[in-house]
């Protein structure tokens, strides 16, 4: 009976060893997460209309046309004359979430004028040198550049640049001048500084 009884305590206190062994607390934790990406998205609006002269609109068009598609502005002056007065406004909003950096701008004329500028080389003051690029019977009267500055806009904000270009008294007959003005933007930490 001592045999069984010291038996039975052996196995009890097995028993008891291996509980301790498998027995254990446990708790499950689930991470989740959501990421959204940022939008990136520049809305070009643009005006134009003419100063001098206001009287005889029959004689001359004036107009303006955005290409979603593409990002083309495109603006026109037909049968310009000379003392001629005209306005010209561009400007970007940035409707996304990210801010916009200006990455590049360009410039390419039918007189084969033609520069570039990528960041961190674009000059501040871009007033000089688009004046310098007209041939001499387009004058710019007045530059302003307004909003935020044009190398970054932040979402919400908008950039803008206002002409005012005169036709000189040796303003050509029968001819048309054509340009191209780039911009290239990506979003701000990306633009060498």
């Amino acid at each position: 009976m001592k045999k069984v009884i010291g038996i039975f305590a052996i196995l009890m206190i097995t028993l008891m060893l291996a509980g301790f062994a498998y027995a254990h607390w446990s708790k499950v934790i689930i991470i989740e997460g959501t990421i959204t990406t940022g939008t990136f998205h520049l809305t070009p609006t643009c005006d134009i209309c003419v100063l001098e002269p206001t009287d005889k609109p029959e004689y001359y068009e004036v107009g303006q046309k955005i290409d979603y598609d593409t990002n083309t502005v495109t603006y026109w002056i037909k049968n310009a004359f000379p003392s001629m007065k005209v306005y010209i406004k561009f400007d970007l909003h940035n409707d996304g979430s990210v801010p916009a950096g200006l990455y590049k701008i360009s410039f390419k004329d039918s007189l084969g004028t033609t520069w570039e500028y990528t960041a961190p080389d674009i000059p501040k003051d871009m007033g000089p040198i688009i004046e310098g690029s007209l041939p001499a019977w387009i004058e710019v009267v007045s530059i302003t550049w307004g909003g935020v500055p044009f190398d970054q806009i932040d979402p919400g904000d908008t950039a803008y640049v206002e002409f005012v270009i005169h036709f000189t008294e040796d303003t050509p007959q029968d001819s048309t001048y054509m340009f191209t003005f780039g911009l290239e933007y990506w979003n701000w930490n990306e633009v060498p500084s």
